[in-house]
């Protein structure tokens, strides 16, 4: 039985870049196999954070940069069936403000403007400029603004919720999802904390995204901070010890102690 959907898949999400050969992915039969979903924050998971993780298991999928919720959620229905009783699943939510292209390309809208990242073979498109502008327009003049938030959570819980065959499962946040949008929408508190769930430790202090945390770790130097735009996963290496003992409640349903 193959370990991935077929070779085209990989190349629409760009899920093999440097971890496979042709092909063929080479795993080690007495080691469980990793699934990470997600952006540009599990890109690298032989490095730093994840390194632990991948030490111990088998990576098979990894995450591509720019992807949101979307791209997340086909990709996790495109692998599901693959995934083995013993195998271990990390997922990273990223912005929710992040569409998907019909390429499988980022698309994104900021206060400063449209983001457009083809593929890194599709990076010569001759019509960006119009894309771009029609995307703004659709942006600014046409899109309900809480169109992305509400369906964020709903694809959240949906994937919180799904049965992945295996129990060892855990998932982060990229980046905050709080808006308030919804709050103007008539929709009572009481309603909204059923559909928004925000992360907590075990002992309910509020758990940072993982932004939030690289923004925290570096005193918000901005300088120190923008260098993690070009690491492995965002981060640093001398990131890892911290990081595996703030998040230990998550990492921990990895149960990577068994192995």
């Amino acid at each position: 039985m193959s370990l991935l959907p077929e070779r085209s898949y990989r190349d629409y999400w760009l899920t093999h870049i440097n971890y496979h050969l042709d092909d063929i992915v080479i795993v080690d039969p007495n080691k469980p196999n990793v699934w990470f979903f997600g952006d540009s924050f599990c890109r690298w998971p032989k490095d730093n954070i994840w390194k632990p993780i991948t030490d111990k298991c088998n990576l098979i999928h990894h995450g591509s940069a720019g992807h949101g919720i979307e791209a997340c959620l086909a990709q996790i229905l495109a692998c599901k069936h693959f995934i083995k009783p013993n195998d271990r699943v990390v997922i990273v939510y990223s912005h929710y403000k992040r569409d998907v292209g019909r390429l499988g390309d980022r698309w994104a809208w900021t206060e400063k403007g449209a983001t457009y990242t083809p593929h890194y073979t599709r990076d010569k498109i001759e019509n960006k400029k119009e894309l771009e502008e029609a995307y703004k327009l659709y942006k600014e003049e046409i899109e309900w603004e809480s169109s992305q938030i509400l369906r964020n959570h709903i694809y959240k819980n949906y994937i919180e919720s799904m049965d992945f065959g295996t129990p060892y499962v855990s998932s982060f946040n990229a980046f905050s999802d709080e808006d308030h949008t919804l709050k103007e929408k008539w929709i009572p508190e009481e309603t909204l904390k059923e559909l928004i769930h925000q992360p907590r430790h075990k002992d309910g202090t509020a758990e940072l995204d993982f932004w939030s945390w690289i923004h925290h770790q570096e005193d918000n130097v901005l300088e120190r901070i923008r260098e993690r735009h070009e690491t492995p996963n965002h981060f640093m290496d001398y990131d890892v010890e911290p990081f595996w003992v703030y998040y230990k409640d998550r990492l921990d349903k990895l149960n990577l102690e068994e192995l």
